[in-house]
Formats: structure tokens, C-alpha cells, sequence
């Protein structure tokens, strides 16, 4: 992750106790895309692929909308409740860096790039042989008059 700008210290720690939470609240893993590939593999899998993409946060637009919605993050949400449940902020670090993700998305400074890992995967087919043989015909059922 490329994190730049105003209090990227303070906005860091965000990211780091957002991973922490993830991890304690079994959301996510942000370190098992280094394993997927494998993983997959492993679990019979057919040509898996691992690609990767790279999100840029770097027009004035955008970085206003993604620190907005990361200050946000740090009111009264899941991420929020969750960091002050396991001890990892306070209310007050919180509030800090809130009001340093709306800094950030006003400064000409700010740019936030973070890559993403993609895997394509196709799972092997496996088909049933059917038998092969006559089909299975009914008796005709009997007419009204018989």
C-alpha cells in the first residue's frame, strides 16, 4: 500500500488496526491472497490463475471520496465498535484519526494505491459414465374398452 499525504502515520495505524480487526473478528485474513493460488491448487482446482491489479486513489475526486468514507469508518460502524471492543483504539484515537482521514481528503498531497491479488479458477468437471443399453420402456397401459 502507497499511503501519502497528511498524518499518513496516523492513517497508517488506521489500516493497521483495521487488519487487526479483521483478523480477531474472522472477516477477513488480509494476508491469505499470498496463499490462494496454492490453496486452490490444493483443493483440486483447474488452471488457477493469479493476476493482480492496482487501485489508484490519486484524482481530487477520488481521494476526497475514499478519505470521506474512511473517516466515516471511524464514527459509530463495524470498524469503529469492533477496534474499541478489542482494546486496539480508543474513542479518542478514533476521533483522531477521523479528523485525520478529512484532512487528508482535501490535501493536494494525498494519494492512496493499493494492490489487489485476482485468481481465476476453473473447477475440473466430473461427469458421471451413464450406462448404455435400451431404454426402459412402460408396458402400454390398457385401453378404456379392454
Amino acid at each position: 500500500m502507497i499511503l501519502a499525504g497528511p498524518s499518513h502515520e496516523l492513517l497508517r495505524r488506521f489500516y493497521a488496526t483495521r487488519e487487526q480487526v479483521w483478523l480477531l473478528e474472522n472477516t477477513a485474513d488480509p494476508y491469505r491472497g499470498r496463499q490462494l493460488r496454492g490453496l486452490l491448487e490444493r483443493a483440486r482446482f483447474d488452471r488457477v490463475t493469479a493476476t493482480s491489479k492496482y487501485f489508484c486513489y490519486g484524482t481530487g475526486e477520488a481521494v476526497e471520496s475514499f478519505g470521506l468514507a474512511r473517516a466515516e469508518d471511524c464514527g459509530d460502524g463495524w470498524y469503529a465498535r469492533s477496534a474499541r471492543k478489542h482494546a486496539l483504539a480508543t474513542a479518542s484515537d478514533l476521533d483522531a484519526m477521523s479528523r485525520a482521514w478529512l484532512e487528508w481528503s482535501k490535501s493536494p498531497d494525498a494519494a492512496f494505491d493499493a494492490p489487489l491479488i485476482l485468481i481465476r479458477v476453473l473447477r475440473k468437471e466430473f461427469r458421471r459414465v451413464a450406462k448404455v443399453g435400451p431404454p426402459h420402456r412402460k408396458a402400454p397401459s390398457p385401453g378404456p374398452f379392454q
